[in-house]
């Protein structure tokens, strides 16, 4: 459910915890059915924070995709881009906190206090207030404390809140993964600072989704539901599939095959575990394209019918996760 996407998308997203604290069980449990997110509710202040601490590892990729190389005098970050979906695997990315609401006023700490004590500092902090004054609310603000706030009272507390909820949500990745956005080539992923572009990527989609993660090798964007059903869409700009004809042409591909490719209306995409066109072999497929302008820039769009190689059947999807959650 990707909702309020922003205008730069980052290189991954999938669904992530929210903790909502309020000793006020009622106001949980009504708010419950309107936040479409994991929600982890909680009466308890040290409770919630106890939740926090306890959460088991993040997924082993994560910490595995970005790692620095020593170039001349200087050091450069290289990313493990064909890695990136290996995050998929992993079911400990769906309990990953990423926004905590708390009540302002609750007996065993203040909304503020509990907020500063969240150890990560990328995840999102929203305050609801239903007593604390305009005063308080600023110094929140000035102190780092808090990045929005919800009044109780207002009719339209629960869009704001949802709708304040995406956005940190999506902040989250952009933020605590800044490096993996940064080592990217904008050359070779330049849609996701492309919001029309991305969002006539999603136009293809015959499903919602759910999770996202770029891929190169093949060059594009591996979209999953709910209920982990994928697509992939190739993505490849004309500087990208230029260097590949002349490499095609290089290793003496058939003369129809360049053809197809210099139309500009397929792109080649290698089998599993090529990375390069070898002479005398078809190590490859040709998947058919079209070209989609942007006043940012042109791509040839396709999309991957064999999707073998991602192995979803080891991917535990979003819905899977939540029914087991519930079983607990």
């Amino acid at each position: 459910m990707l909702r309020n996407i922003p205008e730069t998308v980052p290189p991954f997203f999938f669904p992530t915890r929210v903790l909502h604290i309020d000793d006020n069980e009622t106001y949980l449990k009504v708010m419950r059915p309107h936040l479409n997110v994991t929600l982890g509710s909680f009466s308890s202040a040290s409770e919630a924070l106890d939740q926090i601490a306890a959460v088991e590892g993040r997924p082993s990729a994560l910490s595995t995709l970005v790692r620095r190389r020593a170039k001349g005098g200087e050091a450069e970050l290289v990313v493990d881009v064909p890695m990136i979906h290996a995050i998929m695997y992993d079911p400990r990315r769906f309990n990953i906190p990423s926004v905590v609401v708390a009540d302002y006023a609750m007996p065993e700490m203040t909304g503020l206090e509990v907020l500063a004590s969240c150890p990560d500092r990328h995840v999102g902090r929203i305050l609801l207030t239903g007593q604390a004054n305009k005063e308080t609310v600023i110094r929140g603000f000035n102190e780092g404390l808090i990045d929005h706030y919800v009044e109780k009272s207002s009719t339209n507390a629960i869009a704001e809140l949802a709708q304040v909820i995406d956005e940190l949500q999506w902040r989250y990745f952009s933020q605590t993964f800044s490096s993996v956005a940064q080592s990217l080539s904008r050359d070779d992923f330049g849609f996701l600072w492309d919001a029309e572009a991305f969002g006539a990527l999603l136009g293809l989609l015959p499903w919602e989704p759910c999770e996202l993660y770029v891929h190169s090798a093949p060059n594009g964007i591996l979209f999953l539901s709910a209920e982990a059903e994928g697509m992939f869409v190739v993505v490849l700009s004309p500087a990208a599939l230029l260097t590949q004809i002349q490499a095609a042409e290089l290793a003496g591909v058939p003369a129809e095959d360049v053809s197809r490719m210099e139309s500009e209306e397929w792109v080649p995409v290698f089998h599993e575990g090529a990375k390069e066109f070898v002479l005398g072999q078809v190590n490859y497929d040709l998947v058919p394209v079209e070209q989609l302008r942007t006043p940012e820039g042109t791509y040839l769009v396709g999309v991957l019918e064999d999707l073998s190689r991602f192995k979803l059947d080891q991917v535990t999807s979003y819905e899977t996760w939540l029914d087991q959650q519930e079983g607990q």
